[in-house]
């Protein structure tokens, strides 16, 4: 018998003081008579029980008894729980006989989940014997019965122990690796980083680098990491990530992975494994359980040149009999497939594949026949193929030159703006509270003791989190309860999802090994399919860069935000122009943005010459708004409060009133810097708007003369782009906007008198 006399301020667990004083009694079958007595037919399990000790079982319905005895300090009420090893073979009611003060109370647990510390009740005591009574032959519903400890608690559950912390280290600049044992015992490491800072970024690896493990094999995580990891390009940490099929098709348990660098690599699944991590190019968070269909009914096609829609089934998948399933690059080199069908070759596809977005590319090929399998994979490019049952759309559809366009759309529209995407299981924490009801319980392991791995955030803060497990008596695992009581009160994380775990559960850190998982012998990786790593990479660009928009279309590498922006013929011409622009325009309706350049760009000038089209006649219908910004933080919504919201310094013109406006925009909200001198113009025209970002001074410029000089801290980097917003009750007064000779140089252009400003 273990008699622990608990202290609780409130605040913290101190040392005991005896006048507020709570008693704790732990009885353990292994401490034998007289705390704990057997009658019957009792055995002992070869797995770990309490405290890494044994645990004893007896045939359910049988004449076996276990009664735990303890001598209580005081007359009040105590809660009495207990602690077994649950298992499918367990009796769903396993009787236990409480002998309180007014008398035996009966209480029966299903033990075939639960585990850990199952509280029976709270029960009035009399100062002296008390004792639980384990009844086999009132158990039911399974082969047998556990019986392994039990606690006497004085007013209730005693406070959790404390984390003790093991380890602290710094493994990269503000990455920091934390190791806790937590009560269980159980060891967690901890790496915390905030990808609020630029040379921090979160990425997708994947076995052998193909999204193909079936094909290609899994491999243990030190030996993917090691495939990622290269100068300019390190691999901070790594956990693994999403389930996976050990015999089946590709991420076949709940999609898998989605995203990585903003590009889709997978469809979602509607069902299973889909509470879903996604990191935002901005560094924030989105963590979700979409119900109760997947993604709230998202839709992917493939939108032909004819005008038809064909469906897409999955996007990098295995051949699926009459499904059309789309292969990009990730997946491998070629398609792998093994059966005649239609495969059709795209180049020239305007990547990234974002939700919301589409994207287009030229069909070079169509492969029919003996030529339609195992075809190659452009590397700027996909291949779509129509698998045995669904050539007919396809082969009706698809011309050698024209385009054909991927759309997929994922329902919440902030997706548009992520970075990765993952599913998990098990929503542990949301807004900084415990998830409850079926976020947890409609996972059978969610009360049982597995090693975890956990991917959690609070903004921009993230944490890659492992719980190691069966490995006692040093280390047992964790259950949902104990992850998100850690997860909330000692890190203070706002969200968290329960990622693969169990054998998988494995963390990196600088290339090494850092936890210790579950193979055998322990300390063995599992060879996995993929994983979720933290990269430290300088993200800046090579400067200058400059577009004039010539005929044959644009020359810099552009991020459409949601539709191919073309150059096209315009009157009159730019001056110095040759009479093409780029045309900024969403032919759905909304706002649309091109970008380009890094997240760490900061001190640089973006100029381009801009048409600003009066349109008085439409005004009382809305107006339209063009120009250009700068210090995105990589969401490139511009003045939109969705997709994440616009974060970016802003000149802008409108077209009902001629305004002119040099805007600070945060989460979609504008402040003019101008509001108090407004300036517009009264004619049609081209213009040239400047902006200029050197450390917290920020100068905007309309055709050379100097707008605004002002010093602002809200955005100290980012990226640069054209953006076009149409604000009108009639869609088809949407003109769009039209740009002519970008350029993007670095801050060596800037004038003299700011070059002091640099270092702030």
């Amino acid at each position: 018998m273990n008699r622990v006399t608990w202290v609780f301020t409130g605040l913290a667990l101190v040392a005991p003081v005896s006048s507020i004083s709570a008693e704790v009694i732990i009885l353990d079958n292994d401490d034998g008579s007289p705390g704990y007595v057997e009658t019957g037919s009792w055995a002992t399990s070869g797995s770990v029980g309490y405290d890494g000790g044994t645990y004893r079982y007896a045939t359910a319905g049988g004449s076996s008894t276990a009664t735990w005895s303890a001598t209580l300090a005081s007359t009040t009420q105590y809660e009495v729980a207990v602690w077994y090893v649950p298992g499918t073979n367990r009796a769903t009611s396993t009787r236990y006989v409480v002998q309180t003060a007014s008398g035996p109370q009966s209480v029966d647990i299903d033990q075939s989940g639960g585990g850990n510390w199952t509280s029976l009740g709270l029960f009035d005591f009399s100062a002296g014997p008390a004792t639980v009574q384990l009844q086999a032959a009132s158990s039911s519903g399974g082969s047998v019965v556990i019986a392994d400890a039990v606690r006497f608690s004085e007013g209730g559950p005693p406070p959790p122990t404390p984390p003790e912390l093991l380890l602290t280290e710094t493994v990269s600049p503000g990455v920091v690796h934390t190791r806790w044992r937590i009560e269980g015992p159980t060891i967690c490491d901890v790496v915390e980083f905030d990808l609020t800072s630029p040379e921090y970024h979160l990425e997708m690896g994947w076995a052998h680098q193909s999204r193909n493990y079936n094909t290609v094999g899994r491999e243990p995580l030190t030996t993917m990491v090691s495939r990622y990891d290269s100068p300019g390009h390190d691999v901070v940490a790594a956990i693994n990530c999403a389930f996976f099929d050990l015999g089946g098709p590709t991420d076949s348990i709940g999609g898998g992975t989605i995203a990585t660098d903003g590009n889709l690599d997978g469809i979602p699944s509607l069902s299973g494994h889909n509470d879903v991590f996604a990191t935002l190019e901005s560094g924030d968070t989105w963590v979700r359980r979409p119900s109760p269909a997947g993604f709230g009914g998202y839709t992917a096609d493939l939108l032909w040149e004819s005008a038809a829609t064909t469906p897409i089934g999955h996007l990098n998948y295995d051949n699926i009999d009459g499904e059309v399933i789309v292969y990009t690059p990730i997946w491998g080199a070629s398609t792998l497939s093994t059966t005649q069908a239609v495969e059709v070759i795209v180049e020239d596809v305007n990547w990234p594949i974002r939700a919301e977005k589409t994207v287009e590319g030229t069909i070079t090929q169509v492969r029919t026949g003996a030529q339609s399998v195992n075809s190659a994979i452009p590397a700027d490019g996909l291949v779509i193929r129509g698998c045995p049952g669904a050539e007919a759309g396809v082969l009706a559809n698809a011309v050698v030159g024209q385009t054909v366009a991927v759309r997929v759309d994922l329902g919440p529209s902030i997706l548009n703006s992520t970075s990765v995407i993952t599913h998990g299981a098990g929503h542990l924490v949301s807004d900084y509270a415990q998830v409850t009801g079926s976020g947890w319980t409609q996972y059978g392991f969610w009360d049982e003791l597995h090693p975890r791995t956990v991917i959690a955030s609070d903004g921009s803060r993230h944490w890659f989190v492992t719980f190691d497990g069966r490995n006692a008596p040093t280390t047992i695992g964790a259950d949902f309860q104990m992850m998100s009581d850690f997860l909330r009160h000692t890190l203070g994380v706002r969200d968290a999802i329960n990622l693969d775990g169990g054998g998988s559960t494995t963390l990196v850190i600088n290339g090494a090994l850092a936890n210790v998982p579950s193979g055998a012998p322990v300390g063995t990786q599992r060879a996995i399919a993929n994983a979720i790593m933290l990269v430290r990479e300088s993200r800046t660009s090579s400067l200058p860069m400059s577009d004039d928009c010539p005929s044959s279309g644009r020359t810099l590498p552009f991020e459409d935000k949601f539709s191919t922006n073309p150059v096209v013929a315009f009157a009159p011409p730019a001056p110095g122009g040759d009479g093409y622009a780029l045309e900024v325009l969403d032919p759905t309706g909304g706002y649309e943005t091109v970008s380009l350049g890094g997240a760490d760009d900061s001190d640089y000038t973006i100029e381009a010459d801009v048409y600003c089209d009066l349109r008085p006649g439409v005004a009382s219908d809305g107006f339209e708004r063009a120009g250009i910004f700068a210090r995105d933080d990589g969401n490139a919504a511009f003045d939109s409060a969705n997709h994440g919201g616009g974060n970016c310094y802003a000149l802008t013109f409108d077209s009902d009133t001629g305004r002119v406006q040099a805007m600070v925009i945060v989460d979609g909200v504008e402040t003019d810097f101008m509001e108090l001198y407004p300036l517009t113009l009264s004619s049609d025209g081209w213009h040239t708007f400047r902006i200029e970002t050197v450390g917290k001074s920020i100068r905007y410029y309309l055709d050379g003369s100097i707008l605004v000089d002002t010093q602002d801290t809200t955005h100290r980097r980012g990226r640069v782009g054209l953006a076009y917003h149409e604000y009108f009750s009639t869609n088809s007064n949407a003109q769009g906007g039209h740009f002519d000779n970008l350029l993007f140089e670095a801050n060596g252009t800037v004038p003299c008198e700011l070059t002091a400003l640099r270092s702030e």
